[in-house]
Order: C-alpha cells, then sequence, then structure tokens
C-alpha cells in the first residue's frame, strides 16, 4: 500500500497476525483442528508399508505409517476496490500512515489449516497414536486492493499507484510460491517424524499431543513465509521507492 497494510490470518493454526507498517501483533498460536474419525484397535498397523519403529519406548512393538497427505493450495482473484478517497484509505490505515497520504492499500486474509486421522492401537496403561492420513489448505482467501478514487482510471496516479499495489500482490503470491511447498514436507515430516507412534493416556489426549507436534512444524514455515512478505513489503514501501512512484507523474 501507500503505506503497505496487511490482515493475514491463519486459521486453524489460529495464528492471527496484523502486519501494518511491519507492526505484527501475534494472537492464539497453534490450535490446529483436530483429528477427524479414526479407526480404532488396529494391531500391527501397515506393516508391509511401515517405517521402522520409533517414538514413544510404550509403543516399540507399533510401527509408524507412511502417511497419506492431501494439502491443496487455494488462490482467489484479486478484487480492485475504487469506491474510496485518499482520506478513506488513511483512516483504514490508521496509526500505521504516520501522518502520510493513503493513496492504495492491499490488503489479504491468509490461512493455512489442517485435519490429522490417527490409527489407535491400546497397549497397557494408554493408547499409541499414529498419523494415518493428513488433510488441509493453505492459501489467500481474500486478496483486496483499494485505490483511490481522487484518481481516475487510465490517470498517470492511478496507474503508479496501481502498479505499486500490483507489486505488493506479486509479492505476496510470490511468497506463496516458495512457501507451499516447504508447508506441505513440513507437514509430511512431522507426521512421520520420530515424536510417533506416540503414547498418550487416552484418545483425546493423544490427538492433542499429536496435532500439536505436526502443528509445531506448519508454524515455524508459516512463520518464515511472514517473515519473507514482510521483507519485499518493506522494501518496496521504501522513501526511496515512493519517491520513485511519485515521480512517474507530474502532480498529485
Amino acid at each position: 500500500m501507500w503505506p503497505y497494510n496487511v490482515d493475514m490470518r491463519l486459521r486453524g493454526l489460529f495464528l492471527t497476525v496484523a502486519a501494518a507498517g511491519l507492526a505484527v501483533m501475534a494472537g492464539a498460536a497453534g490450535t490446529a483442528a483436530l483429528a477427524g474419525a479414526d479407526p480404532d484397535g488396529v494391531a500391527g498397523i501397515g506393516q508391509d508399508a511401515a517405517v521402522p519403529p520409533d517414538g514413544s519406548p510404550q509403543c516399540a512393538g507399533v510401527h509408524r505409517q507412511r502417511v497419506r497427505i492431501d494439502f491443496a493450495r487455494r488462490d482467489v482473484p484479486v478484487r480492485y476496490d475504487l469506491t474510496k478517497d485518499t482520506q478513506a484509505i488513511t483512516a483504514m490505515g490508521g496509526e500505521t500512515m504516520r501522518g502520510a497520504i493513503g493513496r492504495g492499500m492491499t490488503r489479504d486474509s491468509f490461512r493455512a489449516r489442517f485435519t490429522v486421522d490417527f490409527i489407535v492401537e491400546h497397549v497397557p496403561g494408554g493408547v499409541c497414536m499414529v498419523p494415518a492420513a493428513v488433510k488441509g489448505e493453505a492459501g489467500f482467501d481474500d486478496m483486496t486492493v483499494y485505490l483511490a478514487s481522487d484518481y481516475p482510471e487510465g490517470s498517470c496516479q492511478y496507474r503508479a499507484v496501481k502498479e505499486h499495489e500490483d507489486t505488493h500482490v506479486r509479492i505476496n503470491m510470490g511468497a506463496l510460491d516458495a512457501a507451499f511447498p516447504r508447508m506441505r514436507a513440513a507437514l509430511l515430516a512431522a507426521a512421520q517424524g520420530a515424536a510417533f507412534p506416540l503414547f498418550a493416556p487416552d484418545r483425546d489426549a493423544g490427538k492433542a499431543m499429536g496435532t500439536g507436534q505436526i502443528d509445531a512444524a506448519l508454524i515455524r514455515e508459516a512463520d518464515g513465509f511472514r517473515r519473507a512478505r514482510e521483507a519485499g513489503h518493506h522494501m518496496l514501501d521504501s522513501p526511496a521507492s515512493y519517491q520513485r512512484t511519485e515521480g512517474e507523474c507530474t502532480s498529485w
């Protein structure tokens, strides 16, 4: 934007981040949706496709499963809003504007979430939990570009502001291009990792513990995605960048 403002929500992790002028406020992190229906009382799970045993010593006889993963990318079209003038866009930016005039703004809503299906094997004193499948998605729910109505479509000012905001959109999409494969790989690696089979006193506790292990891996990658976005937006919203953009038109 001018300055850039983003409302980024990672639901399912439920990490809510508002990065305005690169100030970050984090909400509740690591509350991914818990497992769906999972088979119970399954012994000798998948021996022909099993990974060597690891995890909790109480589960020494239980093998980790080769986990099925269905992790989809979600993309939405960019929506352009030309109904707000510079005063309204400035007000939307709030304190992040620091006295600047809001000529454009890009807002988006990002979400990454997943569920896990576990196989449960009863052992003395509790249960052993093994992930069988991970299903989820990551991507943008919304991508809205606000262009000040003060500048008629086709004018020099309109084109300059639109190009600036479109660059913010490209930064968002480029960061997702890089991060999405890593998010998927992190989910799979965590679900097949050494934490499993996981011993727990009961199935509900095991689902919470197991999902938390996988959730932590996704949070790490989501945080890297956030940092990459912020770095790109910060460079674009530098004083030198603003000066170049303003220099494209003779008047504002």
